[in-house]
C-alpha cells in the first residue's frame, strides 16, 4: 500500500438485530428481516435471497456460526463499499471483549456470568 495514512476503521461496527438474535436463537421478526434485505442490496450482498430463507431456519450451532459469517460479510461489505483501505470483520464474531479469542485458544471454561462495567453481564473463563 503506497498511502502515508491508510484508512481504517478502529473498534467494533455494530451487531445488527438480525445477527444479534439470530445468534442467540430467539425469533428473527420481519423487521429484522426487511433490515437485512435493505443493507443486503445497498451492500451488494451475494445470495441474498438464500440469506434471507436462512434467516427462518430451525436453531442449531450451524445456523449461529453462520450468522457470525453473514454478519461479517455485510461489516466487510460495508467497509469496502465506504471506501476504507484496511478492512476486517468489524469483530462481528466477538460476543464479549474476550471471548472469542479465549475459546479458541482451549483449557478455558464458561461458567456462568459476572458483572461488567461495560455490559450488565459477561461470561467468566476459568482455567
Amino acid at each position: 500500500m503506497d498511502k502515508l495514512f491508510p484508512a481504517q476503521e478502529i473498534g467494533s461496527l455494530a451487531k445488527p438485530k438480525w445477527r444479534v438474535k439470530g445468534y442467540k436463537g430467539e425469533t428473527v421478526t420481519k423487521e429484522d428481516v426487511a433490515e437485512a434485505v435493505k443493507w443486503g442490496k445497498r451492500l451488494k450482498i451475494e445470495d441474498l435471497g438464500e440469506f434471507v430463507e436462512f434467516l427462518s431456519t430451525k436453531d442449531s450451532p450451524q445456523k449461529r456460526k453462520a450468522i457470525l459469517e453473514w454478519s461479517a460479510k455485510y461489516a466487510i461489505r460495508f467497509f469496502e463499499r465506504t471506501g476504507l483501505d484496511v478492512v476486517f470483520d468489524g469483530e462481528q464474531w466477538r460476543s464479549k471483549m474476550y471471548e472469542h479469542f479465549v475459546r479458541n485458544v482451549g483449557g478455558f471454561a464458561f461458567r456462568g456470568y459476572v458483572k461488567s462495567l461495560i455490559t450488565a453481564t459477561s461470561t467468566k473463563p476459568r482455567a
